[in-house]
């Protein structure tokens, strides 16, 4: 049955309800769930909404019952043919299905019948009747509707989800219920869609050429008038590394004075160990030694800090340093960044810890752990001036 019982299905009962003379009074009173008037063309029709899986309870009072009347209970139906359709519950206390039914007599005028566990097919025009000749009766009745909360389609809604910059992906976020549920998409955060909108409405998001902002967290936001569902899908985009140098494009430093190179790197999946390292010239820098301390500072959201400390700049240390990036994404030459190291007069404070650093600070700071162990490669937590550290050290 649709999600309203059409006028016309009342209007043919009413047709056959015309009687004359001293009838009965039959009305139907204290509804669980509560009766409302609902607007339908003209009329306003006497309305129950449930829940599914919830019990409806309808008292029907009948005054004058007159000698071998009896008081019955019908539901009348639209059929997916649009045919109508009739299921005739209950004669005084006796109930064709009593696994669906029930009918108690609380008062001498009072048949409340009880429809258990409803279901959508259980929704159409329920009736408190009594048959006055063959073709009257009084009566009185209810429309009863069947709500559903919003559930998601597990088969009809993405998981988390990888793809490649510049591929095509559809985000599913399908949704059945009574009503209709609406379906809302946001990002987490409070950034905008691929679309440039705030907001998509929907059961797909399409998003055309991923570009790597579009990764992260996409809320679907689903409800309608009882109930609602939020269904956070991860888009993970996989691409080649961006590297910038910030602000620090060029780095001032008085000889004898440590300093700081940072290039800035957004890359999916991370560099490894191996994809990563600083160039001057032929010079190569890729692990730390007592002078030129490699780090890397890895943030969030694909983000690290690939940096090298000068420990004491010397004349042969100034010009142009490149940081070299790659990852599993380039099958070519790796991403590259140029900072200049440039000489200044006066020794230039250091930004990590607000005052100028000598040569050697670095050295004392990290309380002899770059020592020489065998020519093996360690890892260690060690106390910086300004952070703990993880050095990679190749040790001499």
């Amino acid at each position: 049955m649709g999600y309203t019982v059409s006028i016309w299905l009342l209007a043919a009962l009413t047709a056959l309800h015309k009687g004359y003379g001293q009838d009965p009074k039959v009305t139907i009173r204290n509804t669980q769930p509560t009766t409302f008037l609902e607007l339908q063309g003209r009329v306003n029709e006497k309305v129950i909404n449930a829940v599914r899986v919830q019990d409806v309870t309808m008292s029907c009072y009948v005054e004058d019952l007159g000698p071998g009347m009896l008081v019955r209970w019908r539901k009348t139906y639209k059929t997916s043919n649009n045919e109508v359709g009739q299921v005739f519950i209950s004669t005084d206390l006796a109930i064709t299905d009593n696994t669906k039914y029930s009918v108690e007599k609380p008062t001498d005028y009072t048949w409340r019948l009880r429809v258990r566990d409803t279901q959508i097919w259980d929704e159409g025009v329920y009736e408190c009747y009594v048959q006055l000749t063959e073709l009257s009766v009084a009566h009185d009745t209810r429309i009863v509707r069947v709500l559903v909360p919003p559930y998601l389609t597990p088969a009809m809604v993405s998981p988390d989800t990888t793809v490649t910059e510049g591929e095509d992906i559809n985000l599913l976020c399908n949704a059945t219920g009574r009503p209709e549920p609406m379906i809302e998409w946001t990002r987490l955060g409070g950034a905008v869609l691929p679309n440039g909108r705030e907001k998509h409405m929907g059961g797909m998001l399409p998003i055309r050429n991923v570009h790597a902002k579009d990764r992260g967290q996409y809320r679907c936001h689903v409800w309608n008038s009882i109930g609602q569902i939020k269904r956070d899908i991860l888009l993970d985009v996989k691409f080649q590394p961006v590297v910038t140098a910030g602000n620090n494009a060029v780095v001032y430093q008085a000889p004898g004075y440590s300093t700081t190179l940072q290039c800035f790197v957004e890359a999916n999946p991370a560099p490894q160990q191996g994809e990563m390292k600083w160039a001057k010239g032929s010079l190569s820098y890729t692990v730390s030694t007592q002078k030129y301390i490699i780090r890397t500072i890895e943030g969030a959201f694909d983000r690290l800090t690939y940096e090298m400390i000068i420990d004491g700049v010397s004349e042969e240390d100034y010009g142009t340093y490149t940081c070299h990036i790659s990852n599993s994404m380039i099958d070519g030459p790796s991403v590259r960044q140029n900072v200049r190291l440039a000489k200044s007069a006066e020794p230039v404070s250091s930004p990590k810890v607000g005052r100028v650093v000598k040569a050697g600070e670095w050295q004392r700071r990290f309380k002899g752990l770059l020592m020489r162990t065998n020519g093996s490669t360690s890892c260690f937590v060690v106390s910086s001036i300004s952070t703990i550290m993880c050095l990679v050290v190749i040790l001499l």
